[in-house]
């Protein structure tokens, strides 16, 4: 009996080494690390914060999902981070999603019924009996779940799919193009205040400001970035904090003045970083002015 222990043993063993050798360890992906360097803003948007906004950005950008599709994939979503490019006649974007999507409301939401058209994407460097990866296709915009906690949604979904099937393999190698690592530490911060705020970070600030304002400001900025919190007071209403990151600190005077008169800054604190970076907090501004960046 005891050499019968001994044998079973040892093909416990044997199993367990090989098996452990050809599967790869279990990697978890970061959402935010598969969005591209391509954008002109980017959001950290908390569904907690404001479940509405998350809504009207799901039915902006996917026309045909229904209402109560909307709300079922806002439920299922903790945190969305997305890259935006504002044109003339679109807007342009790239969103990462950590959620909990089980492959049940998958396969009720992502239907043909619905306007879906489903594709595979099989990847040249994919391990021998991997299963591709589906993506869901809806007037010109591309859908993708590589896992039931990450969605990916609008441009360039099987770059971001690439990228994460890269990380999750380990595979050696960079021929993306991730955000800088300045962006990427602002937008994932960690803490107990999480889930109490948006964080947003322009890399086109003169963009950003005329949709917030419908001001054009043109004043030589390197970035614009900072954070967006519910107002306790007024349901309608945020609090938004900016940072002014200025190409020269000779024009930081003048900015100064004319960002007073685009946004009204009479109850605001305003204050010097360093020569060259001007904060300002505590600025009221309307809900529907915010959600604006995101739809046409």
């Amino acid at each position: 009996m005891k050499k019968l222990n001994l044998f079973f043993l040892i093909v416990l063993s044997s199993l367990c080494f090989w098996g452990c050798k050809s599967t790869p360890p279990e990697t978890n992906i970061n959402p935010l690390e598969l969005l591209d360097n391509k954008s002109q803003y980017y959001f950290r948007i908390p569904v907690s914060v404001d479940p509405v906004l998350v809504d009207r950005v799901l039915k902006a950008n996917v026309s045909s999902l229904s209402d109560s599709d909307s709300k079922l994939i806002v439920s299922r979503i903790n945190t969305i981070y997305a890259g935006y490019t504002r044109r003339r006649n679109y807007v342009e974007f790239q969103i990462s999603s950590d959620c909990s999507f089980p492959k049940s409301i998958t396969s009720k939401v992502f239907t043909k019924k619905n306007g879906f058209e489903a594709r595979k994407l099989n990847l040249n460097n994919a391990e021998p009996g991997t299963t591709p990866y589906d993506v869901y296709s809806t007037q010109g915009v591309d859908i993708s779940l590589p896992e039931e906690r990450i969605v990916l949604l609008g441009r360039d979904v099987d770059g971001m799919l690439g990228e994460y099937h890269r990380l999750i393999q380990k595979i050696e190698g960079q021929s993306y193009n991730n955000l800088s690592s300045e962006i990427f530490e602002y937008l994932n911060y960690d803490s107990l205040l999480d889930e109490n705020e948006i964080r947003f970070w322009a890399t086109n600030p003169s963009s950003f400001l005329t949709l917030l304002t419908g001001a054009r400001l043109n004043l030589a900025l390197q970035y614009v970035r900072g954070t967006i919190k519910p107002d306790p007071k007024l349901s309608k209403q945020y609090i938004m904090q900016f940072e002014f990151e200025f190409k020269d600190e000779r024009i930081v005077r003048a900015a100064r003045g004319a960002l007073s008169l685009a946004f009204g800054l009479a109850d605001s604190n305003v204050y010097m970083l360093s020569p060259t970076t001007l904060v300002i907090s505590d600025i009221k501004i309307s809900k529907e002015q915010v959600y604006r960046i995101f739809t046409l």
